[in-house]
């Protein structure tokens, strides 16, 4: 007998297609009160072919490897058929390119994971999060992302970037929004400087400082109907070395104290909410939350270490 997919069924392969590939971990993470049934469900989804598994050790853990889950092909189908993905969403669109990106797309599925967290945790928060390579999000002109920035500086220069992620975080209370865009770093980048005109870092975040002159951040206004005075920039870096080395870079490039940098291995242990994060470079000051006033106290810690 075949396996009789339910409707929840539907939603988890929904969520691995909103995130591509996914670890065990991540999964049983957004979903803490059912993680047995999940790990047991996604067997019986791989036995019947719907979902792909492979071990890996993803960098930065240590013990044993990890599963990584993706949808198989036939999996995608199920959701055209379904309707729950448009059925001329390309295949390439659903399904991960982990040989090139694999390991940078999982970091930013362990930070979308401590979003989640998050709103558990500290329920006056809600999230919204838009991800470049989501098959659900509605595309722009010319097949590109929602998420892509093209746009004239203020010195005619055209501009574009594409950033990891874009969420609005926002006080349910007060209804106040603020607007982020992540960066991963995962130290394959050159810091740049201004004699290295390349695609670098230094580049990026001039990207940025040109996006914020001329605001366009605006046009998220009307995607969630919220009120935004500006935005920062989270430069997630993969070692705590190479934080510091960000945070040196953007100390030259002042002013730049709407980006914020903090290291994978501190996000995992004490929680992307918590004050962790360097504003501008400055390294000998006290590090923020990007909570701001409104963090509590005391700030709790991840149920379980990304």
């Amino acid at each position: 007998m075949g396996l009789r997919l339910t409707s929840r069924d539907c939603q988890l392969l929904a969520a691995i297609a909103e995130h591509r590939a996914m670890t065990i971990r991540q999964m049983t993470t957004m979903a803490p009160k059912n993680a047995a049934a999940l790990r047991r469900r996604v067997r019986q989804l791989r036995a019947a072919g719907l979902i792909v598994a492979d071990t890996r050790l993803v960098r930065g853990h240590r013990g044993r490897p990890e599963s990584v889950i993706w949808l198989s092909e036939n999996g995608v189908d199920l959701l055209r058929r379904n309707r729950i993905l448009d059925a001329r969403t390309p295949m390439e669109r659903v399904l991960p390119d982990l040989a090139c990106s694999g390991e940078h797309h999982l970091v930013v599925n362990d930070f979308r994971t401590q979003l989640v967290e998050m709103q558990r945790l500290i329920p006056q928060f809600s999230v919204r999060f838009l991800s470049p390579t989501s098959p659900f999000v509605a595309r722009r002109a010319h097949d590109a992302s929602l998420v892509c920035e093209t746009f004239q500086s203020r010195d005619g220069r055209r501009v574009q970037f594409t950033p990891d992620g874009v969420f609005a975080l926002t006080h349910t209370e007060t209804g106040k929004t603020l607007l982020f865009f992540l960066e991963v770093d995962m130290g394959t980048e050159s810091r740049g400087s201004r004699r290295n005109p390349r695609c670098d870092l230094w580049q990026k975040v001039s990207k940025y400082q040109a996006f914020y002159g001329v605001t366009k951040y605006k046009r998220y206004e009307q995607i969630w109907a919220c009120e935004l005075r500006g935005f920062r920039v989270l430069l997630l870096a993969h070692t705590v070395s190479r934080a510091a080395a960000l945070g040196r870079l953007l100390r030259a490039m002042a002013p730049a104290d709407f980006v914020l940098v903090t290291d994978l291995a501190t996000v995992r242990q004490k929680g992307l909410w918590a004050d962790i994060w360097i504003e501008g470079g400055k390294l000998d000051a006290p590090q923020l939350s990007i909570l701001g006033s409104m963090v509590p106290n005391p700030i709790p810690a991840p149920a379980t270490h990304m």
